[in-house]
């Protein structure tokens, strides 16, 4: 069994290859143990994320003989001070016509902050925050993703004001953004400002996928009341919606049913490549085309459809996942892996 008398010779072993941590994980507890042997001195939120890690490898641990109970009767020989929060808490400020957020790095956070949509936060590197021009769609994607990773938010003057104003006209709304509904017998587009309700005055409301794609692109949400169950129209009420390769013949049917009239698919297809062909196919057949013509610039043939969508095998920062296409959706692959 391995002698360990303290914290610190602890976090030197968790980096010693015996066990098998993240990049991201692997990083922290090097630049902690650097910190204890050059300041020592760490502060408190730094020993509560490495807490965290313990019980996060607490079964590796365990496996070198590390119990719990050896690892609650280890102890600091470094000093802790207590963390400032403006670097464990996060920050919402209204400047100049900028909304500002500053936060603890949060893995989590970035990798679901990424996905919002219609989110133009822009992360500024040498202010380490993200940056957006003003708007209620920015400041509303801004508050609901900081509360749902961090559990202090902080907001300056202006923030409160706008959102102590929201709450006492609109305390009792219970819905915040436009919705599709389905009530007493109508359908009618609920949470509706006039800008929106002007741009959507010629759409005729009704449970049809062209429809619900149509309301979707312009960031109308689709009620369940509308959806009822019914895969097409899933599948119609989202702008990233997944689809098994095994399930390409639903997916020429959701396609056909939405309009679409061209089909693009991402340069980043992976083991998706060989079924080319058989989607090509399957398009071809409900009269849908698919744009191969990888010498001529996307924006001028997206001028081609009024509908395209893009099939894409990894969402994830997809250069081609442009606001130009009705859906971008992502390709899975469910078939076994045959092994040669």
């Amino acid at each position: 069994m391995i002698e360990l008398s303290t914290r610190e010779h602890l976090l030197y072993f968790m980096q010693s290859g015996l066990i098998r941590l993240s990049k991201y994980d692997l990083k922290f507890i090097q630049n902690l143990y650097s910190i204890c042997i050059s300041q020592n001195k760490i502060t408190s939120n730094q020993v509560a994320l490495f807490e965290k890690l313990i019980i996060k490898y607490e079964r590796q641990l365990d496996k070198q003989k590390i119990t719990k109970k050896i690892v609650n009767d280890l102890i600091w020989k470094t000093s802790i001070v207590d963390s400032d929060p403006k670097f464990t808490e996060a920050f919402i400020s209204i400047v100049y016509g900028i909304v500002q957020f500053r936060s603890p790095f949060n893995k989590k956070f970035v990798e679901g902050f990424r996905k919002i949509p219609f989110n133009n936060f822009v992360w500024l590197k040498d202010k380490k925050q993200y940056e957006c021009p003003f708007s209620s769609t920015a400041l509303r994607i801004i508050v609901d993703a900081s509360h749902e990773y961090y559990p202090v938010v902080n907001y300056c003057p202006v923030t409160k004001t706008l959102l102590k104003n929201l709450v006492d006209e609109f305390g009792t709304t219970t819905i915040w953004s436009p919705t599709f509904q389905y009530v007493n017998g109508m359908y009618f587009v609920t949470g509706c400002n006039p800008y929106l309700a002007e741009a959507i005055k010629d759409i005729e409301l009704s449970p049809d996928p062209k429809t619900i794609s149509e309301l979707i692109s312009y960031g109308v949400n689709i009620d369940k009341s509308v959806v009822k169950d019914n895969p097409t129209l899933e599948f119609s009420s989202n702008y990233y919606p997944q689809v098994d390769i095994t399930d390409l013949d639903f997916l020429v049917e959701c396609l056909d049913a939405i309009g679409c009239d061209g089909v693009f698919m991402s340069c980043k297809l992976g083991g998706i490549h060989k079924y080319r062909h058989q989607i090509k196919e399957k398009l071809n057949s409900a009269g849908i085309f698919l744009d191969e013509d990888a010498g001529t610039l996307i924006s001028d043939r997206l001028k081609k459809y009024s509908k395209p969508v893009l099939l894409s095998f990894i969402l994830k920062n997809d250069p081609m996942a442009l606001s130009s296409f009705i859906k971008v959706i992502k390709i899975t692959n469910s078939n076994p892996i045959t092994i040669k």
